[in-house]
């Protein structure tokens, strides 16, 4: 299953930028159109009120029709989306796995797997729930939303009524003897995934959220094996992510505390961009910023910079609502509990990745204890 599913997804650093910038104009928008703001859209027309609907969606849904055809095909009832039921061959193959042919499941689930919103949309306006469990306890929503590497539909689940689900384990003693599961750990190569989920906290400690527990992070990333043969390791790539978040942010704070150059060019994107990287110490993320970011804002960083003869950026740019803010999403700097939890997780698997290096042969785990090939 885990190796049949490679599926990369947008960065994450980017969503928040976009969001705050978007706050920032429909706020400038506002402000700027006084008591009309409140009245937009041609004068003299009424204004409209939206119509209320029994469920809220949040995309497109899927039409009666063509669900039914899919409920079908895929082997459950139409009339019964609660119901859950052994696949059909056809809904394995489309599912890209042999393993579905072992246990039933409910159709939510089955659709969570293949990253089919709509339908998802759909089965849950008929009732369906987003934290339905198969009776084996194997297969529920987020856990095969994760298995297949679907990052939107995990978002999508999270802010549906499953936001406990991140942490919870299947049962699933057919791939593992130790059993139990975690989404984080079935996302298995999806990095996208693997991200999200350990920033919403999975591997933090109970009563110290932000603080990685040891224990719970060998368990949820440790390498996975067929036999004696590796499948795959995601522990190399998270581990230069967590540094290079963490390194990205030393290099903010060094843009913020440091000097500013002795003279000022005039103001281009290039020149701004060429600023930006050197104190971010990042070419990309500066490239994001200036990519994104409107000319407006871009003068309004450049103007503050070069009108203010201080030796601070916090100075010269910390009068200004949002700024410092803007400029962090897009240069994708992780702050407060984010960070806390990247910092705790860069020691515990540094040394993880020694005691056990990547593709070390004969490495696994059955009936939960760790074992070598020579055993």
């Amino acid at each position: 299953l885990h190796s049949s599913h490679s599926h990369h997804h947008g960065e994450l650093q980017n969503a928040p930028g976009r969001t705050s910038l978007n706050n920032n104009l429909l706020t400038m928008v506002d402000a700027s159109a006084g008591d009309g703001g409140a009245r937009r859209g041609v004068a003299g027309e009424p204004k409209l009120k939206k119509r209320r609907t029994e469920h809220t969606h949040d995309g497109p849904v899927e039409n009666e029709e063509t669900a039914r055809e899919k409920m079908e095909e895929a082997g459950f009832d139409p009339d019964d989306v609660t119901k859950q039921c052994k696949l059909s061959y056809r809904a394995c193959v489309a599912g890209n796995t042999n393993r579905t042919l072992r246990a039933k499941m409910h159709p939510v689930t089955y659709f969570c797997l293949l990253g089919d919103l709509k339908m998802c949309r759909y089965l849950l306006s008929k009732g369906a729930s987003s934290t339905a469990t198969s009776t084996d306890c194997t297969w529920f929503p987020m856990y095969s939303a994760a298995a297949g590497g679907r990052l939107d539909v995990c978002k999508w689940l999270y802010g549906h009524g499953a936001k406990e689900d991140i942490g919870r384990r299947s049962t699933d003693n057919y791939w593992s003897n130790a059993g139990h599961y975690s989404p984080l750990q079935a996302a298995g190569p999806s990095q996208a995934c693997c991200r999200w989920f350990i920033l919403k906290g999975v591997l933090s400690l109970d009563d110290k959220p932000g603080v990685v527990d040891p224990e719970r992070m060998r368990r949820d990333i440790r390498p996975e094996y067929d036999g004696y043969d590796i499948i795959y390791d995601v522990r190399p790539q998270l581990l230069e992510w967590v540094k290079q978040s963490v390194q990205t942010h030393s290099g903010f704070m060094t843009f913020l505390l440091g000097t500013l150059p002795a003279a000022v060019p005039t103001f281009s994107r290039a020149a701004l961009q060429s600023l930006m990287a050197e104190r971010l110490q990042s070419q990309n993320r500066a490239k994001i910023f200036i990519r994104n970011a409107p000319e407006e804002q871009c003068r309004l960083a450049w103007e503050k910079i070069s009108q203010a003869r201080v030796s601070s950026p916090i100075v010269c740019l910390g009068g200004t609502t949002g700024i410092l803010e803007l400029i962090a999403d897009y240069a994708g700097v992780f702050r407060g509990r984010d960070l806390r939890i990247l910092r705790s997780l860069v020691g515990p698997l540094s040394e993880y990745l020694k005691e056990v290096p990547e593709g070390e042969e004969g490495f696994g785990i059955q009936g939960g204890y760790e074992y070598r090939g020579d055993e």
